[in-house]
């Protein structure tokens, strides 16, 4: 309770009493909601809301305390929630404490106050409804008005994942005013709200930024706005042992099948296989990834191509298993220059066996039906030698060729 009056030790007992038995009030006594009543009354008397409280040295102070964040990549959208603090000296406001029983601030509805009508430039929503939640507005003696609405936007972010999983963007919100040009805002440093800061699981804000610009347009006056900028960057842990690391394995996969016997079976039914699980990935790999108009990302590129070199090493191995295994009935010996070459030290490098020396003495050749028979077995192992030889040549191209993928893609 607070007294007043010329004997104010007796006023004071006196209302002390009154408050503990709820009898009522003395004329010399004032409650502290006494006072509000009447403060709330002498402020709002002929206070207009609509009218802006400017004068030469009145500013719009921002501060942002983002709380969670999403992406929607299919719908090129930036939804962000955060708390918006916003604080502007209304020169309307201001009383003195020592005429209303030393009240400090008064707390009032949104409604009553002028506010300031801000909104989101690049708002991607489809509906008009206000992204600012009503919050109380807290207004200090010295005319200091604070209001900390929570806010949700929802803003157009064009989407670059050509080089998904390993992609970053950047999204900006653009906070501005359309009904007012003549209050200058004022920006300070953006922090997270600790008490209600959720990261997100699939994004990371590697870079957070707000800078007041000047908005020119050439039907309407100059605005000022506040751009937020967020850098953000894929968390690929996961994307990449769900798609990339498989496709690594198709790669070995491919590869070793060369070291194969060219007339082994299961060679073939392998690279089948790979071929099938290729094409399951790739088909994966579009569902997740949304379209990016013309730049394809480097992982379906990968696939894509994959399947084709697996396409062809299916058909070099029907080939090399023809000239590994065919009798010939004709004899079709190898030409002397790919003989002294392949006996060289490019075979060495490509790890290929010695050529075979069994080749019979002129003497030992039994001719039957017109045909030399020692001759020919020793043909037919000469091109037998040759398919072992051209895989190890398919297989140093498929391994170039796979690096370059893998250099390009990470």
């Amino acid at each position: 309770m607070i007294c007043r009056g010329t004997k104010g030790n007796l006023c004071l007992q006196v209302c002390f009493v009154i408050a503990i038995t709820g009898v009522g009030h003395l004329p010399g006594c004032k409650s502290e909601e006494d006072f509000v009543k009447k403060l709330r009354t002498d402020l709002l008397t002929g206070y207009e809301k609509s009218v802006l409280p400017i004068n030469e040295n009145s500013t719009l102070n921002i501060q942002l305390l983002p709380e969670v964040f999403r992406v929607d990549e299919k719908t090129s959208t930036f939804y962000l929630k955060l708390l918006m603090v916003t604080w502007w000296r209304d020169h309307r406001m201001k009383w003195n404490p020592n005429n209303y029983g030393k009240l400090l601030q008064l707390t009032f509805p949104a409604s009553e106050l002028w506010l300031p009508s801000l909104t989101v430039y690049n708002d991607a929503a489809a509906d008009s409804v206000d992204r600012l939640h009503p919050a109380p507005v807290k207004v200090h003696w010295n005319g200091g008005t604070f209001w900390f609405p929570p806010a949700e936007f929802n803003t157009s972010c064009a989407h670059n994942v050509k080089k998904w999983p390993f992609d970053s963007n950047t999204c900006f919100v653009d906070i501005g005013s359309w009904v007012y040009v003549g209050l200058p805002m004022v920006n300070y440093p953006i922090v997270k709200n600790r008490l209600a800061y959720h990261p997100n699981a699939e994004w990371e804000v590697t870079y957070v930024n707000a800078s007041i610009k000047d908005q020119i347009f050439s039907c309407c006056p100059q605005y000022q706005s506040l751009t937020v900028q967020f850098d953000i960057k894929r968390r690929s842990a996961y994307p990449f042992a769900l798609v990339c690391l498989p496709g690594i394995v198709i790669a070995i996969t491919i590869l070793l099948s060369f070291w194969m016997d060219p007339k082994a079976p299961e060679r073939t039914g392998l690279m089948l296989i790979a071929l099938l699980i290729n094409v399951y990935y790739l088909q994966f790999a579009t569902n997740i990834i949304p379209p990016n108009g013309d730049d394809v990302p480097y992982i379906i590129l990968y696939f894509r191509d994959s399947m084709v070199m697996i396409v062809n090493a299916i058909l070099w191995t029907v080939c090399s298993r023809y000239i590994a295994t065919t009798k010939r009935t004709s004899n079709v010996p190898l030409p002397n220059v790919l003989i002294q070459f392949l006996e060289s030290w490019p075979s060495k490098i490509l790890c290929i066996a010695p050529r075979p020396k069994n080749i019979p003495q002129p003497g030992a050749l039994t001719e039957v039906d017109g045909s030399l028979i020692g001759l020919q077995s020793s043909v037919y192992d000469d091109w037998s030698w040759v398919a072992h030889l051209l895989d190890r040549i398919i297989f140093f191209l498929y391994t170039i060729t796979y690096t370059v993928f893998l250099l390009a893609f990470f």
